[in-house]
């Protein structure tokens, strides 16, 4: 939990999975995720523009631009992080 806490953004570039527990604990945290939306488990956690983004599979370039967004805007990570707890 303490090196979630010192992170900015979580990132969660699987290409694929079912209910993962690594982005519901970084939420936890206040910490926003960005993830490829490679399952209906991870759309459940993660809801794009609200407390994360989503990626569509494999698309590594969109993955690194929101990654881009949620590093460059302190204001937006911060709230997401709180809508993300």
């Amino acid at each position: 939990p303490q090196a979630l806490r010192e992170a900015s953004v979580f990132v969660l570039s699987s290409r694929g999975e079912g209910f993962p527990l690594a982005p519901m604990e970084a939420m936890a945290t206040a910490v926003p995720c960005v993830a490829f939306d490679v399952a209906p488990g991870v759309r459940e956690i993660i809801r794009h523009g609200e407390d994360g983004l989503l990626a569509p599979p494999g698309n590594t370039s969109e993955l690194a631009r929101h990654l881009d967004t949620l590093i460059s805007d302190q204001a937006l990570r911060d709230r997401m992080g709180e809508t993300a707890r």
